[in-house]
C-alpha cells in the first residue's frame, strides 16, 4: 500500500525541473511580449508578402529568407520563414504572436539541455542547473526579444533533438529513431547553416566519452552535411550573390578572434553593456584582450584534453564551447568580429561548467547554505538583467539610439534611426540622421533613398530627386530606387522622365510589382488603355494586392474595348 503511495510522488518530483524551467522561461521573458518590429524584422516579417500566403511556400525554399521584401540576403533558412508563415496565418502582424513563439522556443531548447544533459551524464541536479541558467541568461536576449533572432533557437533546438536521438540510436538501433535524426538535422540546416558543426560536436562527444563510432548513423550525418554543402554552392549559388570578398588574411583576423573570445567569456559572467551592433574591426596580437584570449584558448584546450579521463564535463564542455564558436569565429569572414547571439549554442559548455562547480560546493557541508543562498541570487540577478534587457529590444527608436552609444559610427544605426524617427514624423532629424550615415559610409545608397523619400514627404522634390539619383549612381540596380524616383518625376509633370525610369526598373527586377502599377496609371491617364491592361495585369500576376476601386476602373476599361 505505502509503495503505491510514493509512485505518483517520484513522478511528480521529475515533473518539478520541467515545470519550474517552464515557468521560468515565461516570467523572464514576458514584457518582451510588448516589444514590436525591429530592424531585419521589417523585412522578413512585417513587409514580406511570401510569409503572408501559403501560396509562396515553393519560393521560400527557393530564395533568400529577404526576397519576399525585395531585400537581399545571402541566408537560406527556409523554416524559419516557415514559422513566420505560421504565425501570420494565427496572429496575423500582431506582435505578442510572433513574441510568443520566440518565447516557446527558448524554452523547448531549455528543456531539451535538460534532456540532453541528463542522457550525457546522469545527473539531474546539473542538468537542471544548466538549463535554468540558460533560460534565464540576459545574454540571449538577442535570439528570443529579437523576432529575427529566432534562426538560432530553432537551429539548436533540431541539434539537440537530432543528438539526444543519436545518443539512444548508439544505443539501441531503432528504424524510426533512426529517420527521426535524420528529419531533425535536416531541420536544423534549414534553420541555420552553422548547424554543419553537428558532425564535429559529435566527434567531441566520441571522443571525450570514448564511444565507438556506428558507421551507419555518423555517416549518413556526415551524407547529409556534404548533400546540403553542395546544393549551397551549387542550386543555391545564386543566394551567395552579393557577397564581397574579405579584403582582409585570415592572419589580420586572427586577432579578433581571440578578442571576441575574451568579450564572450566576460559577458557570460558579467552580462552587462549588451547590445546589438559590434561591428567589424581589426585587432593586434598586442592588445590585452588578445593576449587574454589566446591565454584562454590554450590553456581551456590543454585542460580539456589532459583531464578528459579525469573530468569528462569539463573536458566536453570545453570543446563544445570552442567548437560552436567556430562557424562565426571569422577565421572564415564575417559581417563582424563578435555577436551576442552567436554564443546561443556554444553557452551550454560555459553553463554546464557553472551547474558542475555549484554541484561540486554543495558538497562541501560546511558552505552548502551559503552554495544555495549563491544559486539563487545569481539566478535572480540573470533574471533581473534579462527582464531590463528586453526592454532595450521593445521599440525602435529606443533600440536604435541605445545601440548609438555603443556604436556611434555605425552607418546602418544611424540610417535605421532616421527611418524610425521619419515614421514619426521626425524628418528633418531623420535627414541629419542619413546625412550622419552617409559620412560614415559615402556608399550607403539605402540612406541617399531615405533622403529622397523624406525630402518628396516635405515637399521638397528637387532635393529629393538628387538623393535618387545619387542613389542610382551607388546602386544603379536597385529597382525600388527607380521606382522612386519615376513617382517624384511624375509629381512634377515629367511623365516622359518618369516612363523611362519605370521601364528601366522593369530592366533591372523583370519581378518588381509597383514599376508595372505605376506604369498602367501613367498609361490610364494617357487613355492608352492597351498598355494600361497589359501593366495593371503584370502587377497583380506579380502579386500586388489588387485595390478594389482600381479593379473596378480596369474592368470597365476592359468592357469598353
Amino acid at each position: 500500500m505505502h509503495k503505491k503511495e510514493t509512485k505518483p510522488d517520484k513522478k511528480l518530483l521529475k515533473l518539478i525541473p520541467i515545470a519550474l524551467i517552464i515557468i521560468l522561461g515565461w516570467f523572464v521573458y514576458a514584457n518582451s511580449l510588448k516589444g514590436g518590429f525591429i530592424w531585419d524584422d521589417d523585412f522578413l516579417v512585417k513587409d514580406n508578402a511570401y510569409i503572408k500566403s501559403w501560396s509562396h511556400i515553393l519560393k521560400i525554399f527557393t530564395e533568400d529568407i529577404g526576397a519576399g521584401a525585395r531585400s537581399h540576403y545571402i541566408f537560406y533558412r527556409p523554416l524559419q520563414m516557415i514559422t513566420y508563415m505560421l504565425d501570420y496565418s494565427f496572429w496575423k502582424l500582431n506582435v505578442v504572436g510572433y513574441h510568443s513563439t520566440n518565447i516557446l522556443l527558448h524554452i523547448l531548447v531549455a528543456l531539451s539541455i535538460f534532456r540532453f544533459i541528463d542522457i550525457i551524464f546522469k545527473d539531474r541536479i546539473i542538468s537542471f542547473l544548466a538549463g535554468v541558467f540558460f533560460i534565464a541568461h540576459p545574454m540571449h536576449t538577442e535570439v528570443v526579444s529579437y523576432i529575427s533572432g529566432r534562426t538560432d533557437s530553432l537551429a539548436f533546438l533540431f541539434l539537440l533533438v537530432c543528438f539526444i536521438l543519436y545518443i539512444k540510436q548508439l544505443r539501441l538501433d531503432s528504424l524510426s529513431r533512426y529517420i527521426f535524426m535524420l528529419l531533425s538535422y535536416i531541420l536544423a540546416l534549414l534553420s541555420r547553416e552553422a548547424s554543419l558543426i553537428l558532425p564535429a560536436l559529435l566527434l567531441v562527444y566520441h571522443y571525450v566519452f570514448n564511444q565507438k563510432i556506428k558507421t551507419k548513423e555518423f555517416l549518413s550525418i556526415l551524407g547529409l552535411t556534404f548533400l546540403y554543402a553542395l546544393l549551397r554552392f551549387t542550386l543555391l549559388r545564386g543566394l551567395l550573390a552579393g557577397v564581397t570578398p574579405a579584403d582582409t588574411t585570415v592572419f589580420q583576423r586572427l586577432p579578433g578572434v581571440f578578442a571576441a573570445i575574451t568579450n564572450y567569456i566576460t559577458l557570460l559572467i558579467s552580462p552587462f553593456n549588451l547590445h546589438m551592433e559590434y561591428g567589424y574591426r581589426q585587432f593586434n596580437l598586442a592588445e590585452p584582450k588578445v593576449i587574454i584570449g589566446i591565454g584562454i584558448f590554450v590553456i581551456s584546450l590543454i585542460y580539456a584534453f589532459k583531464q578528459r579521463r579525469a573530468n569528462k564535463l569539463i573536458s566536453f564542455s570545453i570543446l563544445w564551447f570552442f567548437i560552436g564558436l567556430s562557424p562565426v569565429s571569422d577565421i572564415y569572414p564575417v559581417n563582424a568580429y563578435m555577436a551576442e547571439h552567436w554564443l546561443y549554442l556554444p553557452s551550454l559548455g560555459f553553463f554546464l561548467i557553472l551547474a558542475q562547480a555549484i554541484v561540486w560546493l554543495y558538497k562541501r557541508k560546511k558552505i552548502r547554505i551559503i552554495t544555495i543562498i549563491f544559486t539563487c541570487a545569481l539566478l535572480a540577478f540573470y533574471s533581473y538583467l534579462t527582464v531590463r534587457q528586453n526592454n532595450y529590444w521593445g521599440k525602435p527608436i529606443t533600440f536604435y539610439e541605445m545601440t548609438l552609444k555603443f556604436t556611434p559610427n555605425s552607418p546602418r544605426m544611424l540610417n535605421n534611426l532616421g527611418e524610425a524617427y521619419d515614421k514619426i514624423g521626425r524628418k528633418e532629424e531623420a535627414i541629419m540622421l542619413y546625412r550622419e550615415a552617409i559620412k560614415f559610409d559615402p556608399r550607403c545608397a539605402e540612406a541617399y533613398n531615405n533622403i529622397g523619400t523624406a525630402s518628396v514627404n516635405m515637399g521638397k522634390y528637387i532635393d529629393a530627386i538628387v538623393a535618387y539619383q545619387q542613389a542610382i549612381a551607388i546602386n544603379p540596380n536597385y529597382a525600388e530606387i527607380h521606382n522612386n524616383l519615376a513617382k517624384t518625376y511624375l509629381i512634377i509633370g515629367k511623365r516622359e522622365d518618369a516612363i523611362t525610369v519605370l521601364k528601366k526598373a522593369i530592366e533591372i527586377d523583370p519581378s518588381y510589382a509597383m514599376s508595372y502599377y505605376n506604369l498602367a496609371a501613367i498609361y490610364f491617364n494617357q487613355q492608352q488603355y492597351d498598355l494600361t491592361i497589359y501593366y495593371y495585369d503584370k502587377a497583380i500576376e506579380l502579386g500586388l494586392a489588387a485595390e478594389p476601386a482600381v479593379s473596378k476602373l480596369i474592368e470597365s476599361v476592359r468592357q469598353k474595348k
